[in-house]
């Protein structure tokens, strides 16, 4: 059979993910392994129209696509966007109907799982037949454990399509019918008590739902509202992946383009900063996951403390759990607060008015009471990864997560496990709860309900 890999790590063939794809077409040499470069040679594939169309022509006569890619601030790398756009844009989808695929990524398990979902719908709105997925961390390939499990699951994905089997469905075909959004005049100022807006967006034209919507947040604040848009910055490139930034938190791009200036002065000058986006696909445009993606810059470290985040989305936002996950979850390991979205996903845009007068109103009461909602388990356990791995086998890279995370007492997780105390206070607990007296009177005393709260505290204590 001939396998296309379309490859999308912006290294190109020395990426890891390309490794465990080499791995597979070892083990399996009676199959024909042909790599597409899409993420390293987007440019190419952007300029050169015939060169897009003979790497079409290479899946078009392929039996079965292997989407393979690292995963780059929660999703596929801004030039793998960028692909799955030209094929739209280019009405190329013919070439992907009715083919299997699967999808190999390479991360260290933060959010790997909104990468599979978003390529494994892509897959489907492409009339494709997604065999499943596979995980990879950036040193598994050594363990035999891993390599056996990559091996069955490469034997699954080729038995598929030699066997025609059927794939059930997990996602439904976007629906957006988008109403013409037509603001009504506006009586709400709010006042924004000092507080710096800032309001990044990639409107393509004042018309547009976007651009209204945008209009109409900025004339509500009665004070003026500084507005960048993503597509006139100079951005020379993506994420290289290149890991430059890990010792110093310099990026190999310096300050040659926008992004240093934007993320490390713009953006931490700001009290407010209200993101203002259009879905393309089933994400946002890959110009925004450029943006995103150079925020690694400043690798795992919080960049947005304390300030308040909202975002103004066009686009059907609520057939897009996962995404709003990823808004969510963008927005807490931040150690910001997410004041709210607003959607033009209404049919009357005095709906549309009202949420976006009550948007501008809480987001500034929000701020001046520097109010933040306690965190959930998106950054609780990312943090237990990112305190793993700066601590741990990466501390020599990520240096500068290191100063950061002891400055700010981020290793919090790591002391509260050696902490000599506790660890005596939890053997002699374990001891006694080895008494049958004493195990039936904490479970009697955890069962029945308290009339106050802090009696759990009392029992925890005594």
């Amino acid at each position: 059979m001939k396998i296309t890999v379309l490859n999308g790590s912006p290294k190109g063939e020395i990426s890891v993910t390309m490794q465990y794809a080499r791995y597979m077409e070892q083990e399996f040499p009676q199959h024909t392994f042909q790599y597409v470069h899409v993420s390293y040679d987007i440019r190419t594939l952007e300029e050169n129209t015939s060169e897009f169309l003979r790497v079409i022509d290479i899946i078009r006569n392929s039996d079965g696509i292997i989407w393979a890619t690292p995963t780059f601030f929660f999703l596929v790398h801004s030039n793998y966007k960028r692909f799955i756009e030209l094929i739209r844009e280019r009405k190329a989808e013919d070439a992907f109907s009715g083919k299997y695929a699967a999808i190999l990524t390479s991360s260290i398990h933060i959010y790997d799982n909104v990468t599979h979902d978003y390529l494994t719908a892509i897959c489907e709105d492409l009339n494709m037949l997604c065999t499943g997925y596979f995980s990879a961390s950036m040193n598994e390939l050594i363990q035999k454990s891993q390599r056996d499990r990559l091996y069955l699951f490469a034997m699954d994905f080729f038995n598929a399509i030699t066997e025609k089997i059927p794939i059930a469905k997990m996602y439904q075909p976007l629906q957006y019918n988008s109403n013409r959004y037509i603001p009504g005049e506006s009586a709400c100022q709010v006042n924004s008590s000092g507080k710096k807006i800032l309001l990044l967006t990639d409107c393509p034209e004042a018309d547009s739902n976007l651009g209204k919507m945008v209009s109409r947040l900025s004339n509500a604040f009665t004070e003026s509202v500084e507005v960048i848009d993503v597509n006139r910055m100079d951005i020379k490139g993506g994420c290289l992946g290149c890991v430059h930034c890990g010792f110093d938190n310099q990026c190999v791009y310096a300050d040659t383009d926008d992004i240093f200036t934007v993320y490390n002065k713009k953006i931490r000058e700001a009290d407010i900063i209200i993101l203002c986006l259009r879905i393309v696909d089933r994400y946002f445009s890959s110009r925004w996951k450029m943006f995103f993606d150079r925020k690694f810059l400043n690798t795992h470290q919080p960049q947005m403390i304390n300030k308040q985040v909202g975002y103004i989305v066009s686009g059907p936002l609520s057939q897009l759990p996962q995404l709003r996950e990823i808004i969510r979850f963008q927005t807490e390991i931040d150690r910001a607060n997410l004041a709210g979205i607003v959607t033009d996903e209404h049919e009357k845009s005095e709906d549309i008015d009202s949420l976006i007068d009550d948007f501008a109103k809480r987001i500034v009461f929000y701020a001046n009471q520097k109010y933040r909602r306690p965190y959930t388990f998106l950054v609780e356990g990312s943090g237990k990864i990112c305190n793993d791995l700066v601590w741990g086998k990466w501390r020599f890279i990520y240096r500068g997560d290191h100063r950061f995370y002891k400055a700010h007492e981020m290793y919090g997780y790591g002391k509260s496990k050696r902490k000599t105390s506790r660890s005596i206070l939890n053997f002699l607990l374990t001891m006694l709860c080895r008494i049958p007296g004493v195990k039936m009177y904490i479970w009697k005393n955890y069962s029945e309900p308290k009339s106050d709260p802090f009696d759990y505290l009392d029992l925890l204590e005594n």
